[in-house]
């Protein structure tokens, strides 16, 4: 569903997300919406090209040796060799880049930085940032499935890179004896790359640091458990998927309201109208009229017969 019906998918996860931080309707709606900002074009957005790219140089970076390399992201390097390992991956040129013979790790790691820095927008996008924001201000336990239902919207290209950079940063914390590099500094350096906008003034980034840099430091160290699908979404799309199994057809149930009242209750899916058809004749009344006159004669009801129906519980047979 998440590449069949991405605007369904959507819409069940932003419900799902909202309900676990208890926001109404309204809340939602405000949420969701966020604002329109002005933003910089920087050198490119993120495309299928563009991660082979930048993974040739996470991949570099995971090897274990890399990994125990001390202040691994924290050190400088040579700005010469890392303009020169820049200008050879962005370029069109077919030769083959030797990062393990060519370069030093930390000139990998500046490079890498670069690259992930001139993107257009952070790995989870401008889209989720203020969810992001607001799932910090919740209980710590709320964090993790609230990440991994932010994690469901991030676009193809950049799901594939965020996902191999998290697990990355996982393994150079998992040996912070040797690097001296903790989840949580990880996270300080890292988080304008994942979670901050381009657009954010620098006042509000010094703000919202803190608790960014905490809901980044949850992305790091549970790294590789985030990227799972959550149970609930999964009972959502399968709920979805099997309602439209019954598409065009009508289920009566009987339901009892009180000693001696029956009333029939119609759940009714249409799905796929004839747009042209409904343009021709796009009277309402004659619509509805058509509707309940076919669920009766599908039921073999006589005209009069009770029927609630989910539009105009009024409207005559």
């Amino acid at each position: 569903m998440k590449d069949g019906d991405p605007d369904t998918f959507h819409s069940l996860v932003r419900e799902q997300f909202s309900s676990l931080l208890g926001l109404g309707p309204e809340g939602s709606r405000q949420l969701w919406e966020g604002r329109k900002r002005c933003r910089k074009k920087s050198l490119g957005g993120v495309t299928e090209d563009r991660v082979d790219r930048i993974y040739k140089v996470i991949e570099f970076l995971g090897l274990d040796r890399s990994l125990q390399e001390e202040g691994i992201f924290r050190k400088s390097a040579t700005a010469r060799k890392k303009d020169d390992l820049l200008q050879r991956l962005n370029s069109e040129s077919t030769d083959v880049v030797r990062l393990d013979t060519e370069f030093t790790v930390h000139e990998a790691a500046a490079a890498l930085k670069a690259m992930l820095r001139a993107l257009e927008e952070p790995l989870l996008t401008d889209h989720c940032f203020p969810a992001g924001c607001l799932l910090g201000e919740q209980e710590q336990e709320a964090w993790a499935p609230g990440l991994r239902l932010l994690l469901q919207l991030v676009p193809g290209p950049e799901s594939r890179l965020l996902k191999d950079l998290l697990h990355m940063l996982h393994g150079t914390a998992a040996r912070q004896d040797s690097n001296r590099m903790c989840s949580a500094s990880l996270a300080t350096i890292f988080m304008t790359h994942l979670v901050c906008p381009r657009w954010l003034k620098p006042e509000e980034l010094q703000e919202r640091s803190g608790l960014l840099a905490r809901v980044t430091t949850v992305m790091v160290e549970q790294a590789q458990t985030l990227f799972l699908v959550p149970p609930q979404l999964v009972a959502g799309v399968e709920e979805i998927q099997r309602r439209r199994s019954s598409q065009g057809c009508v289920t009566l149930a009987r339901k009892e309201e009180g000693p001696g009242v029956t009333s029939l209750i119609a759940s009714t899916v249409f799905n796929f109208v004839d747009r042209e058809a409904v343009l021709e004749e796009s009277s309402p009344v004659l619509t509805q009229y058509r509707i309940n006159r076919q669920i009766l004669d599908l039921n073999c009801l006589p005209p009069g017969a009770p029927y609630v129906s989910s539009h105009d519980s009024t409207m005559p047979l």
